[in-house]
């Protein structure tokens, strides 16, 4: 099987790239998407077109059957991979953070907050 892109299908079938996209969507015409592209099945294309008449649905579903058409294959990656989640803190590192934070707010940088009696701050 040979894929081409939807705007060469568009082009070869003398429709819009969106009505391509809609065929592929429906099942009329074998796709594969690979992220954001869609690549066209080029003999289920030249089958569909064979019948194809302007303004009419292409009718027959390639793919088998009526509307339970299977969906097109997708093949998700990532641009960017994922960022795994930070480690919690261990006690010290805590510790060592909220004498930070207690620096700053003697030197003013921090505005002190005021914890109700009977709270505990430290774990």
């Amino acid at each position: 099987m040979t894929h081409i892109t939807v705007e060469e299908a568009a082009a070869r079938a003398g429709v819009s790239p969106y009505t391509i996209q809609r065929w592929c969507k429906r099942g009329h015409v074998q796709s594969v998407k690979v992220g954001r592209s869609i690549g066209v099945c080029v003999e289920s294309l030249e089958a569909v077109l064979e019948n194809y008449k302007p303004g009419k649905s292409p009718g027959k579903f390639v793919n088998g059957g009526g509307g339970n058409s299977p969906k097109p294959i997708t093949i998700n990656h990532r641009r960017y991979p994922r960022k795994s989640p930070k480690p919690p803190l261990t006690p010290e590192q805590h510790t060592e953070r909220l004498l930070e934070m207690s620096r700053l707010a003697r030197e003013g940088k921090l505005k002190p907050i005021v914890v109700p009696q009977g709270v505990d701050v430290l774990p």
